[in-house]
């Protein structure tokens, strides 16, 4: 089974990279869903989450408010460091069980998206292709208002995160998303091609 990594940086494309690969019979794990899988109410992570940060990050049905909660941690770095320390290690046992039954039911390739890839010290000798998705500076910004985001979250987000540039030199494949969807899809499938 090929196994893949998803990165790059916030909103050039790599969900819709992802939703590419479904397409052509990938399955793809997005460890953004299981990060709020990990912080749903009565969880450990919900629980130590509360205690740390107190219910002002939770909104009218009890729930973590990811967008309270990020305005908290983004201009905290003890904070910050406190939640990753939290989430990581969780995730990335959660994307190996994953792998690990998407090859006992014989998938061809499988797919993870995961933003923090390379600063979450991933090993790329644990994957058969790192695939860093990269955008003009001004397409992403221009997504994240479009998403309600204000110039100050954006800064943040960009501040705690490596650079675009960085990310495209460790990648062993990159794909350009100019902001057409066929674009993004035909570098999709000559690499698909190519790799399966």
């Amino acid at each position: 089974m090929r196994r893949l990594a998803i990165t790059g940086g916030m909103a050039c494309g790599k969900s819709l990279c992802g939703d590419f690969l479904r397409d052509l019979g990938c399955t793809v794990c997005d460890t953004d869903a299981v990060a709020h899988a990990l912080l749903a109410k009565d969880t450990p992570l919900y629980a130590a989450v509360l205690r740390r940060f107190g219910v002002g990050i939770c909104d009218a049905h009890g729930n973590i408010d990811r967008r309270r909660l990020g305005r908290l941690i983004f201009n905290d770095k003890e904070a910050l460091s406190y939640v990753n320390a939290l989430m990581h290690p969780q995730i990335k046992r959660r994307v190996k069980h994953w792998l690990d039954e998407q090859q006992k039911h014989g998938a061809t390739a499988a797919a993870a998206l995961i933003p923090l890839f390379f600063e979450t010290g991933e090993r790329s000798r644990d994957w058969d292709h790192v695939v860093c998705v990269a955008a003009p500076a001004h397409i992403c910004r221009r997504r994240l208002r479009q998403r309600g985001w204000s110039a100050g979250e954006i800064e943040e987000r960009c501040r705690a995160q490596w650079p675009l540039t960085e990310k495209i030199l460790r990648a062993d494949i990159v794909f350009y998303n100019n902001g057409e969807p066929p674009w993004l899809r035909r570098q999709v499938e000559t690499v698909w091609r190519r790799i399966i």
